[in-house]
């Protein structure tokens, strides 16, 4: 029995080509990410803890704010100021601290709050 032709080898340089705008493009914008990493990061730390009150209100479709790994709500701050100020009323996960928790449990927890403040879209 004949096995199956193996795929040719893809040079290196051609793969990077395919990143939009080239390689120069890449390298001229990875700097301002980190930059913004970085001050999203401080603010986090530095920021207020409290989850605005103003969050609640807004007549546009609810939003869960979950932070990512290693990242308290707050890192994300920023993103639900300016979908709260769209109208949309922004609800945090508490209680994930920097969300070390495996998947199945910080799934668990937004659910919990997705059921308690009935959270359905639209």
């Amino acid at each position: 029995m004949a096995s199956a032709p193996e795929a040719p080898e893809v040079p290196a340089i051609s793969r990077v080509r395919a990143v939009p705008g080239g390689v120069a493009h890449y390298l001229r914008v990875l700097p301002f990410d980190y930059a913004f990493v970085w001050r999203a990061h401080l603010r986090s730390l530095l920021g207020n803890a409290s989850v605005p009150k103003r969050y609640r209100e807004g007549d546009r479709a609810p939003i869960l704010l979950l932070p990512g790994v290693y990242e308290s709500w707050r890192y994300l701050r920023w993103f639900g100021d300016r979908l709260n100020e769209l109208g949309h009323p922004v609800v945090v996960v508490p209680g994930l601290a920097h969300n070390r928790k495996p998947i199945a449990a910080t799934a668990v927890v937004a659910q919990a709050i997705l059921d308690a403040h009935d959270l359905r879209g639209s």
